[in-house]
């Protein structure tokens, strides 16, 4: 495992934006190519059909990102690998005691491994009821459900707040999401669970967050494995210093 403090601190490859920038204009081209036209019987859940936004939602493009077309792309969803997942949990000392809070969960690999390595108690949040029922049944293979170490809620992440999470009793949180929802959905979110010790830690995988924060520490590990653009960046409240005897 990984020591948090000491980790050095490396850019994000400009190769990761660029990629996703070249992913979001081919989405936003094809939905203007198709605008107007609606989406087949098979691919329309969660699909509003008031919404032309939604109607006119590339069904590629719409399985990548969950939550809301009309509001935004909150997150594409690419799997973390599990060196990843394996290194962000080493370097925040996950232990039997955390719960374990995965934002946008997908196919529940990240609830499994907090499960399987550190016998952490594990929750997911997923909008795609497909990969939530997937996670579910993953789960329910490796033993996991019955003891209700590992959970899932089919639900939107951003309206996840902080009681529900203290309610949870979470002490860590994992998210890869996109900069923009980092920012404008859950980084105050974030800040307020931190400085309140409702969580001990928060883990983002390739993006930071735009913090000012003097007493939150924000520490950046490179990639692990096959994946160079998953950076992992962990952010903790700081200890306060405290003098020796003199």
């Amino acid at each position: 495992r990984r020591d948090f403090h000491g980790v050095r601190e490396i850019e994000t490859p400009f190769s990761t934006y660029f990629s996703l920038i070249t992913l979001w204009e081919q989405i936003l081209s094809h939905t203007n190519r198709m605008s107007g036209e609606p989406l087949p019987e098979e691919d329309t859940d969660g699909i509003d059909p008031d919404n032309p936004f939604h109607q006119c939602a590339p069904p590629k493009g719409r399985k990548l990102f969950a939550y809301d077309w009309s509001n935004g792309f909150v997150a594409p969803w690419v799997p973390v690998t599990q060196e990843t997942i394996e290194a962000a949990f080493g370097a925040a000392a996950l232990t039997d005691a955390d719960t374990v809070l995965d934002m946008g969960c997908g196919d529940g690999r990240v609830c499994l491994q907090a499960a399987r390595l550190f016998n952490a108690r594990a929750i997911g949040v997923e909008l795609d009821k497909k990969l939530v029922a997937e996670a579910t049944e993953a789960a329910q293979d490796a033993c996991l459900l019955d003891n209700h170490q590992i959970q899932y809620h089919c639900s939107d992440l951003c309206e996840v707040g902080v009681e529900q999470i203290v309610d949870w009793n979470v002490s860590v949180i994992f998210v890869f999401l996109l900069p923009e929802t980092l920012k404008q959905k859950l980084q105050s979110l974030f800040v307020t669970l931190l400085e309140n010790r409702v969580v001990r830690v928060v883990i983002t995988i390739t993006w930071a967050l735009e913090l000012d924060q003097h007493n939150i520490e924000h520490r950046q590990l490179p990639a692990i494995g096959p994946a160079e653009s998953q950076l992992i960046n962990l952010y903790m409240l700081r200890q306060p210093h405290t003098e020796g005897p003199g």
